[in-house]
């Protein structure tokens, strides 16, 4: 196997598992084929920012909504998307206790 095989059954296999997860967004198989297209026409275009930000802009600028659509859909998901809100969830919990505490321990005087 060549590393391009290796790297197709992995992209393969991680599209498969990204439209599983938001399977009403994003079909598998469409999402591969928008990813090998659009690997060659940013290698052919000079200038284009290779995050995920910069090529959803470049897809706005080039055709707009009918190009690569789940692409465009996964790209989205992707930037949306928090990666850990477990962080926040612990300030909101932090948060609560003082404010329990805080309300539990007023008299009349305060």
């Amino acid at each position: 196997m060549t590393a391009d095989a290796i790297d197709l059954d992995d992209l393969q296999r991680k599209c498969t598992d990204f439209a599983t997860a938001f399977p009403d967004d994003v079909n598998g198989t469409r999402l591969v084929d928008g990813i090998q297209n659009c690997r060659i026409l940013v290698i052919r275009r000079v200038g284009v920012d290779v995050t995920p930000l910069g090529i959803l802009k470049f897809f706005v600028s080039f055709g707009g909504n009918y190009v690569f659509p789940n692409l465009k859909v996964g790209l989205r998901i992707l930037l949306t998307v928090s990666i850990s809100v477990a962080g926040c969830e612990r300030s909101f919990s932090k948060m609560k206790l003082i404010m329990t505490y805080l309300r539990s321990t007023m008299t009349e005087l305060r």
